[in-house]
């Protein structure tokens, strides 16, 4: 017989305290489940329509970080660049990279780094565009040109809502022949 007022030490959880733990688990688990399917949803696919900008984007954030340390600009067209940006690889030389596209619509941007061949960083494009603000001085009747700010317009689908716009600002304000 038990003494009055003491209970006895349980060692383990009843049946219904189980049921009701692997109840809540099991919603719970569900929940998380759902959740991540949709989140796959949300992930662009290579055929997606939002891939094409996001790939945009990528390319003239890198063309733009490039643009922003140039220290001189050797060429420039609507859809040509070429540029030297200060020592990458410790070998105490600028580096030129050039980037250019042809104007046909689907034909690939491509991008050269140094003595390397040409490489395409999109493959299809369909609308790119360079335009430039220069800055210019007269000394002893002698006009200079400075390159201010780069205006990159990029499209990599045939839906012109899908264009990329950006303005760079140089730092170096590299010296470029007249307009």
């Amino acid at each position: 017989m038990i003494p009055r007022g003491r209970h006895p030490h349980r060692c383990a959880f009843t049946l219904i305290e189980a049921v009701a733990s692997l109840t809540a688990s099991a919603v719970l688990l569900t929940a998380v489940a759902s959740a991540m399917v949709l989140v796959s949803y949300a992930i662009p696919d290579s055929d997606s329509p939002a891939r094409a900008p996001l790939e945009s984007a990528e390319v003239v954030n890198d063309m733009s970080a490039e643009l922003l340390t140039a220290v001189a600009v050797t060429s420039r067209s609507g859809n040509n660049l070429v540029l030297t940006v200060p020592d990458r690889d410790g070998d105490g030389t600028d580096e030129t990279i050039r980037y250019g596209w042809s104007g046909a619509s689907g034909a690939p941007l491509t991008r050269k780094y140094g003595n390397a061949s040409a490489v395409a960083i999109l493959p299809a494009v369909y609308e790119f565009s360079l335009t430039y603000d220069l800055d210019s001085a007269v000394v002893d009747s002698v006009t200079t040109y400075w390159l201010v700010a780069a205006r990159i317009t990029l499209n990599t689908s045939t839906d012109p809502t899908t264009r990329v716009v950006t303005t760079v600002r140089l730092l170096n304000r590299p010296e470029v022949t007249g307009p």
